[in-house]
């Protein structure tokens, strides 16, 4: 569903791009296709139609700003509200909504699991007090690209994608504490630390994930749902400093490094039935991570530049 919403998103504002581009030949409809749309609610009352019940956000498009491809499942993005906030609210489960101004993380080709870079102190999931404030004025979203600015961190964020791969592009400040968070999220979950480039785990799926470069550090964390214990409740919580492996609920996790200024880190994950398949599909695929973006936008250019001229009756 999120793919239709995303897609269809993506047609109505080439269309109407493609009107104006009688006037502007150096354009064409994907460049102005602006996947933004729909992710903020109509603010006046009388245009609601359907609203929420009481004590919930307007709803809005049901769009999804993040990179995708034409017809394809996997669809990246930013995060600013919980997922299991979202998944109790009637079954609207769209993770993203304009008017928050705090990023919680990344999604992934692996349902559940978030990426999220980080300079400084950090929480155990799903606690987040590494969820940062993001500079509205720099997101920027087109076909097949997603990008953003923290300032607190001083890290930007960019996303792209393959057909089977998503590509993060992490670009740090100069500082000793940059480390890359990968959570699994609630449930019966498990994280391997491979080697001092590679990540894999296991969930619904299994995933790999590579980073251009090596860990100056490592350890795993999770935090297991509360348990009573005869009349105290005990709380199953741990960060394990140099830990190759963890599982349990919400298990991850955290990679650090030590970055000069603007300094780039790329992450490529992918996620199959199995280890062995997602590990061939990263091989398989590109490690430059503008010429992926470039061929993403190539894609849509050719899908949306169709439709368009279908739609004005030119096609050959």
């Amino acid at each position: 569903m999120i793919r239709n919403f995303a897609f269809k998103g993506l047609i109505l504002m080439a269309l109407l791009g493609g009107l104006a581009s009688n006037s502007f030949a150096d354009k064409t409809p994907v460049d102005y296709a602006n996947p933004l749309v729909g992710t903020a609610s109509l603010d006046d009352p009388k245009l609601l139609g359907n609203a929420p019940p009481p004590g919930e956000e307007a709803y809005s498009g049901f769009t999804y700003p993040g990179p995708a491809l034409p017809h394809r499942d996997i669809i990246l993005g930013p995060i600013n509200k919980d997922l299991t906030e979202a998944a109790g609210n009637h079954g609207i489960i769209f993770p993203y909504v304009h008017s928050r101004r705090t990023m919680l993380g990344f999604s992934s080709p692996m349902p559940g699991l978030t990426i999220m870079p980080v300079v400084g102190d950090w929480n155990v999931p799903p606690d987040r007090t590494y969820a940062s404030p993001y500079d509205k004025d720099t997101e920027k979203a087109s076909p097949g690209y997603y990008s953003v600015f923290f300032p607190d961190s001083g890290v930007r964020t960019e996303l792209t994608t393959t057909e089977r791969t998503g590509y993060y592009r992490f670009t740090f400040p100069k500082s000793e504490r940059g480390a890359v968070l990968i959570d699994l999220g609630a449930g019966d979950n498990s994280i391997e630390i491979v080697n001092d480039h590679t990540v894999r785990g296991r969930g619904g799926r299994c995933f790999v994930a590579e980073f251009s470069k090596p860990f100056k550090s490592f350890g795993t964390f999770r935090q297991n749902q509360p348990q009573l214990e005869g009349a105290r409740v005990r709380r199953d919580d741990s960060v394990r400093a140099g830990a190759h492996t963890i599982s349990g609920s919400y298990a991850g996790a955290y990679l650090e490094f030590s970055t000069t200024a603007d300094e780039q880190i790329l992450v490529r994950i992918a996620s199959g039935r199995s280890f062995e398949t997602a590990q061939e599909q990263l091989n398989a695929e590109p490690t430059n991570f503008d010429g992926v973006h470039e061929n993403a936008k190539n894609l849509w250019r050719d899908k949306l530049f169709d439709r368009s001229q279908r739609r004005h009756g030119t096609s050959t």
